[in-house]
């Protein structure tokens, strides 16, 4: 489970790098620790 997670953090970071760093990061927060 919590390798899926972590897995599933990993993806959203990539993409967040590659999209706007801050922004795109706090939406993901939330879902995380929901």
């Amino acid at each position: 489970m919590y390798e899926d997670i972590f897995f599933y953090y990993e993806n959203i970071l990539s993409l967040t790098i590659g999209v706007s760093d801050k922004f795109s990061v706090l939406p993901v927060m939330p879902v995380l620790f929901k």
